[in-house]
């Protein structure tokens, strides 16, 4: 047996052991790991993008109750991240099978003709897609806020990970996120220095967003 061969039958048996969906079942080799996940004085923005994925990783698996290391897995294997959303979204809310659906998307339909009227997101528009939209809706859930306030951030520039991360600083310390929007922006500080100041290390935003998953 070869190395190839034993790496197929190996991932094989992890997707059927976990049940992960059909459409995670990509290359398995094609690790995206984040190589940075301690702050660094010397780099302040080198662990950013990896405080970001995992804030953002634990708010989908505390909201939508499914485990991150599946939600990994299947960024690892290619799904989309916006498809990944809208299909855990839609699936809470119609109660069907998220796998099912991503399958669907994987077969090159669109959303507006996967999803029925009850999945979708309130807020659509010619100018917000059904991934923004439902994004939206998801953080403002998961923090208490409204979706106006959301919305706000992200027509200011912040991505949506950016945006969880703002509310998820906001609830940890009792400030304002808008505190924080603005030493993102006007003091230019990255995500792991403002992190830091409050006393929370890249690998701790992650159990952060988690505890906050009772508080919601």
């Amino acid at each position: 047996m070869n190395a190839k061969t034993f790496s197929a039958i190996a991932a094989s048996v992890f997707l059927l052991a976990f049940q992960i969906p059909a459409s995670f079942a990509a290359d398995t080799s094609a690790c995206h790991c984040f190589q940075n996940r301690t702050y660094d004085q010397a780099r302040k923005a080198s662990a950013d993008e990896y405080i970001l994925a995992t804030g953002f990783n634990s708010l989908l698996s505390g909201h939508f109750g499914i485990m991150k290391r599946d939600i990994i897995m299947a960024r690892m294997n290619g799904v989309d991240g916006d498809d990944m959303l809208v299909a855990l979204y839609a699936a809470r809310k119609g109660g069907r099978d998220y796998g099912v659906l991503l399958d669907k998307r994987n077969a090159g339909a669109s959303w507006q003709t996967i999803l029925v009227q009850a999945e979708m997101p309130p807020g659509l528009s010619k100018s917000v897609t059904v991934a923004e939209a439902a994004g939206i809706d998801t953080v403002a859930r998961y923090f208490g806020v409204g979706a106006s306030d959301v919305a706000t951030f992200r027509k200011s520039g912040f991505s949506l990970k950016e945006t969880a991360l703002l509310f998820g600083l906001a609830r940890k310390t009792g400030r304002p996120a808008s505190e924080f929007a603005g030493m993102s922006r006007k003091a230019r500080k990255s995500w792991g220095e403002i992190a830091h100041e409050i006393g929370v290390e890249p690998q701790a935003v992650g159990p952060m967003i988690e505890m906050l998953a009772d508080q919601h």
